[in-house]
């Protein structure tokens, strides 16, 4: 293939979905894009998350959690960005009937009918030559580093390496198409706005630390506020298990506290003692898994603990206070969304096993969300899925997954 006459160079796409289908639930979650010269150099890039506006899919497979995007744009928001990437540039992307799918499927949800120009596959010419069809294999024929897979823009720099080496070994396209003319795009300037991976990491935008310092500086003696303690730690525990904190919650903690006679010094010792018992619970295996350290990152946060972080060991050996919630959810309904990311001996919960596991514990789980649902279980505290939305409106009751199965006193990896 002669690229000489293609003054307008390439646009390397690759995405990361919630699922398989476009035109139906399925979104972009994250969007990644190499520009090529004219001679196949690298002279751009561009990538965002994207928020789905339901829940991300499957997190296990693209590394992508609720968390990650409900701050990042919505595809709707990054219509003239993207234009600006892929106009008057030949697409090309691995497997790019799927990309292009998904992308006119997003045009439209935006309102816009674009008249897409088919791309380069460079699928096919690596399938014509190496005979294996899936982007790591063929990367791994040529010899080219993958990077963070399923990560969009990791996978657009290999699809361009990968475009490249198959051009220099005498693969040839069935057909080279005509660029993707900008003025098939709606005449919408680029946004500007985008969120990449690991540059928001999920914080809590509200933590208790306000809340100690609006206690007085006195405490309870040690004995004599024990069942104040206690009854605190309750609170937290019913406060926290949605992982996620409200200003009027905090409001209304800090009032109970006080009224209890609960000091700022004895406050501040809680949050730590609350947070020993998290850390001796992820801990208690000998392995801290990123799930169990991105749960303890948000929590110290929450908390007003940030610095308990740094040496989570010497937190988990420190004192810990703790309430046992058994028998409390016996009887309740439960409904759970979101693809599971718990395990047990490294086998993740599929919905049949965590409604199995509810059963046991003594719960009646359900599968949809009503004014009489009792209990959401959420695979990500930030969840956008309909149910949440649902459980929302309705007032329902939210639990984040690991700590419903805390709760159980079941053990998950």
């Amino acid at each position: 293939m002669s690229t000489g006459a293609h003054m307008a160079g390439f646009a390397v796409v690759d995405l990361e979905t919630t699922g398989l289908f476009p035109g139906g639930h399925d979104r972009v979650v994250e969007i990644g894009i190499v520009a090529l010269d004219p001679l196949r150099r690298p002279v751009a890039e561009w990538t965002t998350l994207v928020n789905p506006c339901r829940d991300v899919g499957s997190t296990r497979i693209h590394g992508i959690t609720a968390s990650l995007v409900v701050d990042a744009p919505l595809f709707s928001e990054i219509i003239g960005d993207v234009a600006a990437c892929l106009g008057d540039r030949i697409i090309v992307g691995h497997n790019v009937r799927f990309d292009l799918g998904f992308l006119d499927a997003e045009f439209r949800q935006a309102g816009y009918a674009v008249d897409w120009v088919p791309g380069l596959c460079t699928m096919w010419l690596a399938f014509s030559i190496t005979g294996v069809r899936r982007l790591d294999q063929c990367c791994e024929c040529f010899g080219i580093d993958t990077g963070l897979s399923h990560s969009a823009l990791c996978d657009a720099r290999a699809t361009a390496s990968l475009f490249n080496c198959c051009l220099e070994r005498g693969g040839q396209p069935r057909q080279v198409p005509p660029p993707m003319p900008r003025s098939a795009f709606p005449a919408i300037p680029p946004s500007g706005r985008s969120l990449v991976r690991g540059a928001a990491p999920a914080t809590a935008r509200t933590n208790l630390a306000s809340l100690v310092g609006r206690l007085p500086n006195e405490s309870l003696p040690s004995g004599s506020g024990q069942e104040a303690a206690l009854a605190y730690v309750d609170l937290l525990d019913r406060v926290l298990e949605d992982r996620r904190l409200t200003p009027e919650e905090v409001t209304a903690l800090a009032e109970l506290a006080a009224r209890w006679g609960i000091g700022a010094p004895q406050a501040a010792a809680i949050h730590r003692a609350y947070y020993s018992n998290l850390a001796r619970l992820a801990l208690a295996d000998g392995v801290l898994t990123d799930l169990e350290r991105d749960d303890l990152i948000v929590m110290a946060g929450l908390l007003g603990v940030p610095d308990a972080m740094n040496d989570l060991r010497a937190t988990a050996s420190s004192p810990a206070l703790g309430v046992s919630r058994t028998g409390e959810l016996r009887g309740k309904t439960v409904c759970f969304t979101g693809e599971s990311v718990c395990s047990i001996g490294g086998a993740y919960f599929d919905r049949a096993g965590q409604q199995e596991m509810a059963v046991r514990a003594g719960l009646v789980p359900v599968d949809s969300v009503t004014k009489h649902l009792d209990i959401l279980v959420l695979a990500d505290c930030s969840s956008q899925s309909g149910k949440s939305k649902k459980a929302d409106d309705y007032g329902v009751r939210k639990m984040a997954e690991r700590s419903f199965w805390a709760a159980l006193s079941v053990n998950v990896d």
